[in-house]
């Protein structure tokens, strides 16, 4: 053995040799702070078992897991479907937010006591190849459908919700389907999904927005959250509560019982129009998914 391979196995048994004695210094209370944070992690742990054995024996112990009701258990049979025939007409920027949106519905209908009859349609072509290129997608309790919309629904049950319809949604009706636009155009079709409607003859309807709260700024509502609203009302039958639980007050809203004007005024009404925006025709969120 010659020198150097003696100097080398030196070095790696005692690496300290090395270094200064500041640097030294410096690894041992890495190393010890290290060393702390192992322990209380593992102390920590155990302290987490006895808890849970405890509880056990106690008989209090609460499964963790959610109980989740699939779409045939359900007692909701409203039917809501998402229309993705617009692939074309968006940048595929904008097809991957409209993948988020999907998957914000998906999860909040995924939690509900008694979810939605959940279809997106129309969905065909290279999106469909993405979406499912994520295996996570292949388990969704949805109904995907490449066919068109009117080839899945008879065209006298589809009811196409825009928000620049005159015809103010009222009620739900179980026996209607409630089709959503999957377009994010950034404002630039505005009126695309009204004009689809008219011409293929759907009933076409917008959410009451205007008639139960006011928005002091400019909002856009995005797929997930007009189907959220569309949920909600199944469960509270209330228009006004649906909104105030889905668009938060931070946006400016303000209930129309609270306004100093009369919310029944059809010039009130068109003007509040006027700042709600179609989810159709604008997207704002924070939050994208990978990929």
């Amino acid at each position: 053995m010659n020198a150097d391979q003696v100097s080398t196995g030196q070095d790696v048994a005692c690496p300290e040799r090395c270094l200064s004695k500041k640097q030294a210094r410096k690894l041992r209370k890495e190393q010890e702070k290290l060393f702390r944070r192992k322990d209380k992690r593992a102390r920590e742990k155990l302290r987490k078992k006895m808890k849970r054995a405890a509880q056990r024996g106690a008989g209090c112990v609460q499964s963790k897991r959610t109980f989740i009701c699939r779409m045939e258990n359900s007692n909701c049979k409203q039917r809501v479907a998402i229309d993705m025939q617009f692939e074309s007409l968006m940048r595929p920027k904008d097809l991957r937010h409209l993948f988020v949106q999907l998957a914000h519905a998906y999860a909040v209908n995924r939690r509900a006591k008694n979810p939605l009859q959940f279809s997106v349609v129309g969905f065909s072509g290279s999106q469909n190849k993405l979406f499912f290129d994520n295996p996570n997608n292949h388990h969704w309790d949805v109904i995907f459908e490449e066919k068109p919309l009117d080839a899945v629904f008879e065209r006298s049950d589809i009811v196409y919700l825009t928000a620049d319809s005159e015809n103010s949604l009222e009620t739900l009706d179980s026996s209607k389907v409630y089709v959503i636009g999957g377009l994010l155009d950034h404002n630039s079709l505005k009126g695309h999904c009204l004009k689809i409607a008219i011409e293929k003859g759907y009933t076409h309807a917008r959410l009451p927005i205007a008639e139960y709260i006011m928005l002091q700024t400019r909002k856009v509502l995005t797929v997930n959250q007009v189907f959220e609203i569309l949920l909600r009302y199944t469960e509270n039958h209330s228009w006004k509560d649906s909104f105030l639980s889905v668009i938060p007050r931070r946006k400016g809203i303000t209930v129309i019982d609270e306004c100093p004007e009369n919310p029944k005024n059809d010039d009130n009404v068109d003007e509040r129009m006027d700042n709600i925006i179609d989810s159709s025709n604008e997207i704002h969120f924070d939050q994208m998914l990978a990929g």
